[in-house]
């Protein structure tokens, strides 16, 4: 899918310096909020951008600021865990 954004030429100019590549600065501002939100995994970034590793799709994510907050992975998992020994203690 392509998506085609209106800008005036003075702000595209402030956004992008003459060597950079606007659309890939989008894309990649948009993969970094979609992976903030929630709304993209680790994979569909490295997709998304192309990249080949883990590693570089890490270091991106990394220089963006858009890092996995582990705490609410932890907290999501202590819960299932938790439920997990409820509902087995039924059975013994």
């Amino acid at each position: 899918m392509n998506v085609a954004i209106e800008l005036p030429k003075e702000i595209a100019s402030s956004l992008a310096g003459p060597d950079e590549d606007l659309s890939r600065i989008a894309l990649e501002a948009l993969a970094a909020q979609g992976y903030r939100d929630g709304k993209l995994t680790h994979s569909e970034v490295q997709q998304l951008l192309g990249f080949n590793s883990r590693w570089g799709t890490d270091a991106f994510l990394k220089q963006a600021g858009a890092h996995l907050d582990y705490r609410q992975k932890q907290s999501s998992t202590l819960k299932f865990l938790s439920e997990a020994r409820r509902l087995c203690s039924g059975f013994h």
